[in-house]
């Protein structure tokens, strides 16, 4: 038994190598190749918000005129040039517009104004704040789950490394840090949240682990505030709390214990909305500013093929522009341009009239068209899924990716290390499996409502890469040891 504390302190040890091996891989890539995109997602949004807030001394949520202008003329540099130009003040400052002009642009706003306060006006500071939470929410893991649950952390920063080894990375549209790829960091928190719920009946609660509940649940929320399309990780915890509470139903003292996490979640649930409104500045609660579901679920019907489908560019008229092939913001636009043309009632673009006109026309063409939609959710849509995990798995090979070879290597090795620990009481790869695979199963919700590509399903991407690491997780941990009683 003498090897059980080795493996007690070797796990905590191979968890922070794990992170630290990831960690330096994407700062290595941001090396390579970040300085060179130009965050076109954020420049039109958040870093409009967090350069004004910081250097020009406006309103938090509103931009400066003088720097959406000079990011309109400079969209295709870099995003380095405009944050030295407004860190330096080179930009002539232009009128407060009270809004940002993108719908996602207040939850990485905060975010990105913390990261370039931290650690300087670079958008690298983006990539440092990214790692440093990812980092926090491995902390409050670890201080949770100091047993064989570590494992779900080499597995995850595991995918994580893999995914950088992509032939093609969306280094404009998906940048580490960036609007796009902060969905990855609400994994590990609902890993955790859902771990506890699993865990409830074994153990009497104790309040550091409430503490820790707390800390990875306000990460969920604030990674759901800044991608709207996290709201599955809601889904996927709820599905557990439900199923956890069913398998104790004939178990009453461990049952009350399960629901007792179930109300605490609520209630910071509720905290959490409430904490969110107020943090939200009044010109966007005004304007109905938030996350544009009905939007992205117009512009979807883009995968089909023969959309726009019938005559409904003609009887959609939003002239001089029209509807075109493809998923493209352009058609959402038009709908509403052609739903004031009849007599909506017009708002700030994004906003809630907007949104109420793309409601009414996605449901609209749902009612003309309904053989031609079920085939876009029923065929077409999974199909983009499809072709999006086969690009995933087109790896680049060469010496520019050695660095990034080497630490897929180093992860791979922690990770068999790991899995060839004594698992002690219970070997609990099942119930990470089991965690991962409800997860996993949720995040198909907003692929199937909007639509996929390399750059929105950068989570979906990573799952495909955690099932493939787990399969033989499952294999060697079922060759190399047994559960070892004591531990």
């Amino acid at each position: 038994m003498r090897h059980l504390p080795s493996a007690r302190r070797f796990r905590p040890l191979l968890a922070g190598l794990a992170f630290l091996a990831y960690a330096a891989a994407i700062i290595w890539v941001w090396q390579q190749d970040g300085q060179k995109s130009t965050w076109r997602a954020e420049q039109d949004a958040s870093l409009q918000v967090a350069a004004a807030y910081l250097f020009y001394g406006k309103p938090f949520g509103s931009i400066d005129g003088g720097l959406w202008d000079f990011y309109l003329k400079h969209w295709a540099q870099p995003a380095d040039l405009f944050l030295a130009n407004a860190s330096d003040r080179k930009i002539p400052s232009g009128e407060t517009i009270p809004t940002a002009m993108e719908d996602n642009a207040l939850g990485h706003a905060y975010f990105a104004t913390a990261a370039l306060f931290l650690f300087g006006p670079h958008a690298s500071s983006l990539v440092f704040g990214f790692a440093a939470l990812l980092g926090l929410s491995a902390l409050m893991f670890l201080l949770r789950f100091p047993d064989d649950r570590i494992l779900a952390i080499a597995v995850l920063f595991s995918a994580l490394t893999l995914m950088l080894l992509r032939a093609e990375w969306p280094i404009n549209q998906g940048p580490i840090g960036g609007i796009r790829l902060f969905v990855i960091a609400g994994i590990l928190p609902a890993l955790h949240i859902i771990l506890e719920l699993v865990d409830s009946g074994r153990h009497s609660a104790k309040s550091s682990r409430y503490a820790l509940l707390v800390g990875q649940f306000a990460l969920l929320l604030s990674v759901i505030a800044i991608r709207g399309s996290a709201m599955y990780f809601v889904g996927a915890v709820a599905f557990a709390a439900i199923l956890s509470v069913w398998v104790r139903r004939r178990d009453p003292s461990r049952r009350r214990v399960v629901v007792a996490k179930v109300a605490f979640l609520i209630m910071l649930g509720v905290v959490g909305h409430f904490a969110g409104r107020l943090l939200t500045p009044d010109a966007y609660l005004d304007a109905g500013l938030s996350d544009t579901y009905w939007h992205r679920a117009f512009i979807g019907l883009g995968e089909h093929p023969d959309w726009p489908f019938g005559d409904l560019a003609a009887r959609m008229d939003c002239r001089p522009g029209s509807l075109h092939p493809g998923v493209t913001d352009g058609n959402g636009h038009c709908a509403y341009l052609a739903a004031t043309k009849k007599g909506a009632e017009a708002g700030v673009q994004y906003g809630r009239q907007y949104e109420t006109a793309l409601r009414q026309a996605f449901l609209q063409v749902a009612t003309d068209y309904p053989e031609k939609v079920l085939e876009t959710y029923l065929i077409y849509k999974p199909l983009a899924m499809w072709d999006t995990l086969l690009g995933g798995t087109k790896f680049e090979l060469s010496l520019r990716t050695l660095p990034i070879t080497a630490a897929v290597a180093v992860q791979l090795a922690i990770l068999i290390a790991m899995i060839r620990l004594p698992a002690g009481e219970r070997s609990e790869l099942r119930a990470i499996c089991a965690a991962f695979a409800i997860i996993a199963t949720f995040s198909l919700a907003p692929q199937l409502f909007a639509w996929s590509s390399s750059w929105t399903s950068m989570d979906l991407i990573c799952y495909l890469y955690v099932g493939i690491l787990l399969i033989p997780a499952l294999v060697l941990r079922g060759r190399v040891h047994t559960p070892i009683q004591g531990a």
